[in-house]
């Protein structure tokens, strides 16, 4: 077995939304393809959001998102259309600055 080793691809700044109890402010989305075997026909991502100021990043909340094999398939080389789903299924928008 031949496996593509994690990558860490993405941290995508997102409008604030509250997390936790108590609430804080997450302003960032990190997403990570975990290891997959090149045969794969689906992959899991895991997520983080985060609430980061200029000196510090704190961990909020986190998890995976198992792709179908559909969605794998339209991955493709381009790493936009996980952001924009990862972004999808957690309800988030991305900030535009």
């Amino acid at each position: 077995m031949i496996f593509v080793s994690s990558i860490s691809f993405a941290q995508i700044k997102i409008n604030p939304v509250s997390v936790g109890y108590p609430s804080k402010q997450a302003t960032d989305l990190l997403v990570r393809v975990l290891p997959f075997e090149t045969t794969s026909k689906t992959c899991q991502l895991y997520w983080e959001l985060a609430a980061v100021d200029t000196e510090t990043r704190e961990r909020l909340a986190g998890g995976n998102i198992q792709l179908s094999e559909p969605e794998f398939a339209l991955w493709a080389a381009d790493n936009t259309y996980l952001e924009s789903l990862v972004l999808e299924k957690l309800n988030l928008t991305r900030k535009i600055e």
